[in-house]
């Protein structure tokens, strides 16, 4: 089975190179594109031997730009299955973990799981510990919170071409099944300092442009900032278990929840399924190694 990667890129060279790390060791870097947003020549540098697609970066981003984005992503993930058995499109702050390593890796779960189209994992975030985080030493190796998440519960591996919606959280015209074998990480908030960089970079003017800022980018960044301080207290108040026996709750509970949007042609988990139903755990001793 032949799996390939896709993620596209602005800036973010510590998630890249994160990214880069697990996904070439779990797959191959020569089965890794990464899309970089202006031609970054850090990017290729910190690609290794995965493959860069360079996509211009001039002017204003538009309004309409993530829901552009996510249907070039699509129709590039088509194009990408015509040379592949499988296709894992997710963000670069995104990792997809065999739930457990000691028994599968991740492509042998993906194996586990050929018959399926459109594959969810259960997503998780990972949160901080506190402020202090080393750059250098691996992710989790420093926290290993993991906070149930429906919105991060994403059909990002698909066999068959499918058109995602903004984002990447839903699927225009099927749904998916959801496997408690695959855990999406999604890292936003794992490393204070990234986040603190990736803040400063989206709130100061893009060099394409030295006087445009992004009107969006920051009532955005103010909301993603309370949203960390939610996701962190939600965690204190969670209903803390084994991982298995949340991954398990949680993908039950994601399959009965997939719904048809907007006419019926949409699916996707309704808002605030996770907050509904708060579940943490550490993520095993056995995933320290892996990022």
């Amino acid at each position: 089975m032949k799996a390939v990667a896709v993620t596209m890129v602005w800036k973010d060279y510590w998630f890249l190179k994160k990214w880069i790390s697990y996904y070439g060791s779990a797959l191959g870097e020569e089965n890794l594109v990464v899309i970089s947003h202006g031609d970054d020549p850090l990017h290729r540098k910190l690609a290794g031997m995965a493959n860069v697609v360079a996509i211009p970066r001039d002017g204003q981003i538009t309004a309409d730009y993530e829901a552009q984005r996510w249907v070039m992503l699509s129709d590039f993930a088509g194009l990408l299955l015509d040379s592949n058995d499988v296709v894992l499109c997710v963000d670069v702050d995104e990792i997809v973990l065999p739930a457990d390593p000691t028994q599968h890796s991740l492509l042998d779960v993906l194996k586990i799981h050929e018959a399926a189209p459109v594959l969810a994992p259960v997503g998780v975030e990972i949160l901080p510990n506190g402020p202090e985080f080393d750059d250098e030493k691996t992710i989790f190796s420093q926290t290993r919170q993991a906070l149930f998440s429906s919105k991060y519960s994403k059909p990002c591996v698909i066999r068959e071409p499918v058109r995602w919606g903004i984002g990447g959280h839903g699927i225009y015209g099927k749904d998916w099944q959801v496997s408690p074998n695959l855990i999406l990480a999604h890292l936003q908030y794992a490393n204070p300092n990234a986040f603190q960089i990736r803040q400063s970079e989206r709130l100061e003017p893009d060099n394409s442009d030295s006087n445009h800022v992004d009107a969006n980018a920051l009532p955005a960044w103010s909301r993603k900032r309370r949203h960390r301080r939610g996701l962190l207290s939600l965690y204190e108040r969670a209903d803390k278990q084994s991982q298995p026996e949340v991954l398990s709750r949680a993908a039950e509970l994601l399959s009965r929840h997939i719904r048809r949007f907007q006419r019926g042609t949409y699916f996707r988990y309704p808002p605030k399924v996770a907050a509904k139903h708060p579940m943490g755990f550490l993520l095993t001793e056995d995933h320290v190694a892996s990022i």
